[in-house]
């Protein structure tokens, strides 16, 4: 059979229409795997600096009974060294603090103002640093408490890109 020119019309609209379809395609897929690569990045973001938190609630959950006065104390509180390490995780979170959620943030700096309050006082008197963990132990206690919380929910909805952009978002006017 002889070819014709319907016929090689015929093979260049296929070839034309299967070049165009699959150039639409091969373009959707492009704009699929930024999402996904993007919305990878930010998760690998978030669950770093959560990875992080998990351990500084841990410090924080961490507390032993002093059986001769009866009273409670953190363990990072045993030490200057120590409360000093605990601090600066908690400078180093509150520097990275657009990968959390701002109810996060605000817990982290309420416990890093305790430290600041309690490094005020401790310029100006010559208590040993337990003590000091001693009298503040409630307020570290209920504030590892509240982190726990806000750390359960957060890592529930890690992957909930809405709502962190949501609360991440400000308004200018």
């Amino acid at each position: 059979m002889p070819i014709t020119p319907l016929y090689f019309i015929q093979g260049a609209i296929t070839i034309i229409l299967s070049a165009i379809v699959a150039y639409l395609v091969s373009r959707s897929q492009k704009k699929l795997d930024y999402v996904y690569d993007f919305r990878k990045y930010i998760l690998d973001k978030r669950k770093k600096i959560y990875d992080q938190i998990e351990v500084t609630i841990s410090h924080l959950n961490t507390f032993r009974f002093d059986t001769l006065e009866g009273n409670h104390c953190h363990v990072f509180m045993l030490s200057a060294d120590a409360a000093g390490d605990l601090e600066r995780e908690l400078v180093d979170l509150l520097r990275h603090s657009y990968w959390m959620s701002n109810e996060m943030a605000m817990l982290l700096s309420k416990v890093n103002l305790t430290f600041v309050q309690i490094n005020s006082r401790q310029q100006h008197g010559d208590r040993p640093i337990d003590s000091w963990g001693k009298e503040f132990f409630q307020d570290f206690y209920k504030l590892g408490e509240e982190l726990k919380g806000v750390y359960f929910f957060d890592v529930m909805h890690l992957n909930n890109l809405s709502l962190f952009k949501k609360s991440k978002s400000t308004k200018i006017g």
